[in-house]
């Protein structure tokens, strides 16, 4: 097998080997394949709905609903978590579930403690 010569620059000659493979594009790779191998896109998942509604709530809870939003979105989120534990990998979700709990359970907490230290100044008794 014949190898391509190269001389460098104080004229001696040297071998070199290309070691990258050939470029290949998409279309290429399929040509080869017959009909039963063909790729087929596998349809993706469905998200739960109570899962995206969760995040939703969570997120608002911040931005005005406060205590109310935070309520829905906890047990909306928790609903979701237990839908797709027991949907037996057919939906999905689960990370806007969670994330939903979170927020709602972190605005919960400081709504409670904004609500205390409210109460607390103005001298509320609770007579």
């Amino acid at each position: 097998m014949d190898e391509p010569q190269r001389s460098n620059s104080s004229g001696q000659s040297s071998t070199s080997h290309q070691s990258s493979p050939p470029f290949v594009t998409y279309a290429e790779s399929l040509s080869g394949l017959s009909q039963s191998q063909t790729p087929v896109a596998q349809p993706r998942q469905p998200i739960n709905g109570f899962a995206i509604a969760s995040l939703i709530l969570g997120v608002l809870s911040w931005l005005g609903l406060f205590a109310i939003g935070s309520l829905f979105g906890l047990i909306i989120g928790l609903v979701a978590q237990r839908q797709i534990a027991h949907g037996q990998g057919g939906i999905r979700g689960e990370e806007f579930a969670r994330a939903g709990v979170i927020l709602s359970i972190a605005n919960l907490i400081v709504s409670c403690v904004a609500l205390f230290c409210v109460t607390a100044s103005l001298g509320v008794s609770t007579n």
